[in-house]
């Protein structure tokens, strides 16, 4: 059976992609209450993967004491589920900061309801060109999924894009990457941490493909980290039947305050938006390489928007 073509766009709080979530973070700063948030996606149904910078950062009695998974499970009905643990991978900080983490769920206040997790990738599902890439964005200040279908580009591209914008910093390059841009996007948006990068073309059946790293404009080239690559490691902390069989790991030394919370990865409290890239520059001409099979971006234009000029906005030429 081909696999269906989805329309962009907003969904809504929509019970599709029930395997789609948020880690919240409820922190209290004196008189004001934060929430941080970061993109996980269910893949087993006590364990969802998610960015390992975003997770790590938050200290251990924060997330034992101040954090949910929030999945929508029906129209317009969030279900927060607490949670237990959470294992980074071990190149995290290392050799980048742009790695997995697993978070363990506590399934047990779950009040009989059934999350069904997205399919894991297998080799031949790397094949597969037609992605998708949905998370969540508060634009209209609620909190809705949204959808971009993503179109793959040669490695190389993201690179050379990359270093133009001077993002290119190793650190900050995940090891194993997958480069695409939404060709079809009609307004300025960036990615978020945690978003699901998902392809449908097994007999329409969902399955995650990869993850979004904070980054460039949508349309701009952008790398995702890679998940067919860690699949072993996720096999091994999760166990065949969700049993962890990996090795504890120490929380990495962070200092237990609000600003080292990752709470600008997708909102503020009090509807402030999100906060933009850690760089500034000035607008100037992108012309991507071509990649192997021909596919290749227009010739496009990248400066920062006013007022903030760390956030960046990607506009293709009218010639």
């Amino acid at each position: 059976m081909a696999a269906a073509v989805l329309p962009e766009g907003l969904l809504g709080q929509t019970p599709d992609f029930m395997w789609l979530g948020l880690l919240q973070v409820h922190i209290r700063d004196f008189d004001r209450h934060h929430v941080a948030a970061s993109g996980i996606v269910l893949i087993k149904p006590k364990y969802a993967v998610a960015n390992a910078d975003d997770v790590a950062r938050i200290p251990e009695r924060v997330f034992k004491q101040n954090t949910v998974a929030v999945f929508i499970r029906a129209t317009n009905t969030p279900h927060a589920q607490s949670v237990l643990s959470y294992t980074v991978h071990p190149e995290y900080e290392d050799s980048t900061v742009h790695s997995l983490a697993i978070v363990e769920l506590d399934t047990s206040d779950s009040e009989g309801i059934q999350l069904i997790p997205i399919c894991l990738p297998t080799q031949r599902d790397k094949q597969y060109k037609k992605l998708y890439l949905t998370g969540y964005t508060d634009e209209n200040d609620n909190l809705e999924k949204v959808i971009y279908q993503i179109q793959t580009l040669n490695n190389k591209v993201c690179e050379e894009y990359y270093e133009r914008a001077w993002v290119s910093d190793k650190s900050s390059i995940p090891s194993a990457s997958v480069c695409g841009y939404a060709p079809y996007s009609s307004i300025n948006c960036q990615w978020d941490d945690g978003m699901a990068l998902v392809s449908n073309a097994t007999s329409g059946v969902f399955t995650l493909m990869g993850l979004s790293i904070h980054g460039p404009g949508c349309t701009a080239p952008a790398q995702y980290i890679d998940l067919y690559p860690y699949i072993s490691w996720i096999q091994l902390v999760t166990g065949p039947g969700g049993q962890s069989f990996a090795t504890p790991q120490p929380t990495p030394l962070r200092r237990d305050q609000p600003e080292y919370i990752p709470v600008h990865k997708l909102f503020y409290s009090e509807k402030t938006r999100r906060k933009g890239l850690e760089f500034s520059l000035y607008r100037h001409e992108f012309y991507p390489s071509q990649s192997d099979d021909q596919r290749t971006l227009d010739h496009y234009y990248i400066e920062p928007i006013r007022p903030d000029r760390k956030t960046l906005a990607i506009y293709p030429c009218k010639y």
